[in-house]
């Protein structure tokens, strides 16, 4: 999506010898705008369903907040740190959207896009069409405050934390929500829900605790951390349940979405208003054994959580107090290995337990959304993580050859799922949480560096590979059966690299591979390859002007809908200015996506489900940089070693966009920019505006 970002304020700060005073006061609003649209396969049952939607969304919000800072520090060994802060706001949303349900694959030779030609659909295998919309405000203003107190003790490397904090915030939250559902199977019949929704909410937490260092001997330390925390949640919302009412699709198309009739209050749901007071009682302990010697470093550790938690809910016809103890236990170990300062292997494990929601435990039927019904299960189990992640580095100085890479494992135990029971005839669904095992997965990356033939020129790789095997439950005539999806992707990236002192020449090109196979569900076997290749340039000339440029073909291939297996032909480029003492300042002006090419295409797969969708985004445009360095920083004028400024980020930007580098469910999306900016760039590259 779109997004407009504003922000002002004053920063003061006061050095008044051993007390230092500061603070600052900001106004904050933000306008964001998105269009989502997507093409899904829900693997529910051995039959699947195929869904379309289109949504549109805008949200707007306003804030100011103040944070002050107070330190004392009355001798060397002390410290006093007091942090208050305050904050008010208000926000507002809205969003339409429509989405389809076939019972089969709706695209054909003539069907390229659902939701423009559903008349032309055969209506056999149409199930349903939602119309929704929905809008909702917010106001909300919250006060909180932190105190640490530490002492550094007579034996070095001893000391004492002392931390206390609390924390109140309070919002009031209304909301309208309208689905008008039309069911193909049922004789085209329909169903209107317009709900009214009114939510106060009072949150309220404080925590105090204490961290004590030990040294036991030089370069081992014994650490101890605890800290208690209480927090206590409330929300009392009330519903109104308007579709009922005679002639409400009429207003509706008068009045538009926020509209109230005189009476609504008559038309509270009792069923629908839920009322939750959350309460939450945690004590952390974390001990922590840290050697470190050289040549090793080894820091082993055990968290230890236990937690009461009681909640009084009234809701669906369900009113109760629960309440529950648990502990978790989460142990860590940390070792590296240094052969040398730039040659060293590191190992990472963690292990993590994970408590099911209290409300997921509720013997209780949600029906408040027809088309997705929601059941508890008081037969919840805690699942367990494993983690365990290596890592090895080696630059070897007499060959400018750099070496890398890292695996990673990652398993689940008892994982939460959801059992799905499938309706056919209307699309809807009622999900059951329930506990699975075989959930685990597996990736390592490879990369490597060095000069061939001369030292101007050097090759570098980058190898990525991961396997993802999920688990799920499929619902079908009474019985349910137990789906394994497995994924499977290869990445490959090669990069050719002309160095002279005043420019460079850079060729790339890299493959992404995904193979995705089920095994109850053949039609979910997917193959896509996602891959590019380019030319990119920088010129830094000894006059002060720069020039940057990079040319680059993104393709697609294997997508189910033919508006996403694309080719995208992508040219950016960039001029610069240096001048002043030491070319300390730089103007620049970059051009992004020149061609008009570029489009947001991801997809996510998952045991349940294969999705691909498109989103809105400003990927053409124009940034005009100035910047002044203040210190100089070595390199021919201040500008560096024959480097442009910001001329990195073409290849940086392309590097990154590259699909052997794209995370797990996001090939084909560009990086993310920060506050609405560039994708590119530092100072004079926009990256990180």
């Amino acid at each position: 999506g779109t997004r407009t970002n504003g922000q002002t304020g004053l920063n003061l700060n006061f050095d008044l010898d051993d007390l230092e005073v500061g603070g600052n006061v900001r106004y904050n609003w933000s306008k964001s705008n998105s269009t989502r649209y997507s093409s899904s396969q829900n693997f529910v049952t051995t039959n699947s369903s195929f869904s379309n939607s289109n949504n549109r969304s805008v949200s707007r919000s306003k804030s100011v907040a103040s944070d002050f800072k107070v330190e004392w520090k009355p001798d060397t060994l002390s410290r006093v740190l007091f942090r208050p802060r305050i904050s008010m706001g208000n926000s507002d949303s809205e969003s339409q959207g429509i989405s389809t349900t076939f019972n089969d694959d709706p695209y054909s030779e003539t069907i390229l896009d659902p939701l423009e030609q559903f008349d032309d659909i055969d209506h056999d295998i149409k199930i349903n069409r939602n119309i929704s919309e929905s809008l909702s405000d917010n106001e909300n203003w919250s006060v909180n405050g932190s105190l640490l107190l530490n002492r550094r003790l007579s034996r070095k490397g001893r000391n004492i934390s002392i931390n206390l904090s609390g924390n109140y915030n309070k919002s009031e939250n209304q909301s309208y929500n309208l689905s008008d559902v039309t069911y193909y199977q049922r004789n085209d019949s329909t169903s209107l829900t317009y709900r009214y929704r009114s939510t106060p909410n009072e949150n309220s937490s404080y925590s105090a605790g204490f961290t004590y260092s030990e040294p036991l001997a030089e370069n081992i330390h014994l650490q101890l951390n605890y800290n208690f925390q209480f927090n206590d949640r409330k929300s009392d919302g009330v519903t109104y349940n308007l579709g009922d009412i005679l002639n409400m699709r009429d207003s509706l198309y008068i009045y538009g979405i926020g509209y109230l009739p005189y009476n609504y209050t008559d038309y509270e749901d009792l069923d629908l208003s839920r009322y939750t007071n959350n309460e939450n009682q945690i004590h952390n302990v974390d001990l922590q054994l840290r050697v470190n010697r050289d040549p090793y470093m080894l820091n082993v550790g055990l968290s230890m959580n236990q937690q009461k938690q009681k909640v009084d809910y009234a809701y669906q016809g369900l009113d109760t107090i629960a309440s529950r103890n648990f502990l978790r236990i989460s142990p860590t170990l940390n070792f590296r290995y240094r052969f040398s300062r730039q040659h060293q292997i590191q190992v990472r494990y963690r292990g993590n337990t994970q408590q099911p929601e209290i409300t997921d435990m509720f013997n209780m039927t949600d029906t408040s959304n027809p088309l997705n019904i929601r059941e508890g299960n008081p037969g919840l189990k805690p699942s367990f993580t494993n983690n365990i992640n290596l890592d090895y580095n080696n630059y070897i100085i007499e060959t400018d050859r750099n070496i890398n890479a890292n695996m990673s494992f990652n398993n689940t135990l008892n994982s939460i799922s959801s059992r799905t029971q499938y309706n056919e005839e209307t699309g809807g669904r009622i999900t059951r949480p329930e506990n699975i095992n075989g959930n685990w997965s597996v990736s390592g990356n490879f990369g490597f560096r060095t000069p061939i033939f001369i030292d101007k020129l050097t090759i570098s790789t980058n190898t990525s590979t991961s396997f993802n095997n999920n688990v799920s439950y499929l619902y079908q005539n009474q019985e349910t059966m137990k789906n394994k999806v497995k994924n499977l992707r290869i990445g490959e990236r090669l990069t050719l690299t002309w160095r002279e002192e005043y420019f460079d020449v850079v060729l790339n090109g890299s493959l992404n591979y995904n193979n995705s196979r089920s095994k109850l569900i053949k039609t979910n076997n997917r193959d896509t390859y996602d891959f590019s290749y380019g030319i990119s340039s920088n010129a830094n000339l000894e006059n002060g002007f720069g020039f940057s440029t990079s040319l680059n073909m993104n393709s697609r291939r294997g997508y189910s809908s033919a508006n996403m297996n694309t080719n995208e032909l992508i040219w950016n480029a960039q001029v610069s200015y240096r001048f002043l003492q030491g070319r300390r300042a730089t103007i620049s002006l970059h051009a992004y996506d020149i061609l008009h090419n570029r489009s947001n295409i991801s997809r996510s797969i998952s045991a349940t489900m294969r999705s691909d969708s498109r989103t809105n985004a400003i990927n053409s445009y124009m940034m005009l940089n100035f910047t002044y360095r203040f210190g100089k920083f070595g390199g021919r004028n201040g500008g560096g070693r024959g480097r442009m400024e910001g001329g990195e980020s073409y290849r940086e930007e392309n590097r990154n966009n590259g699909p052997a580098n794209r995370s797990s469910g996001n090939e084909g999306s560009r990086p993310t920019r920060g506050n609405g900016g560039p994708a590119g760039g530092g100072p004079g590259g926009g990256r990180g505006m």
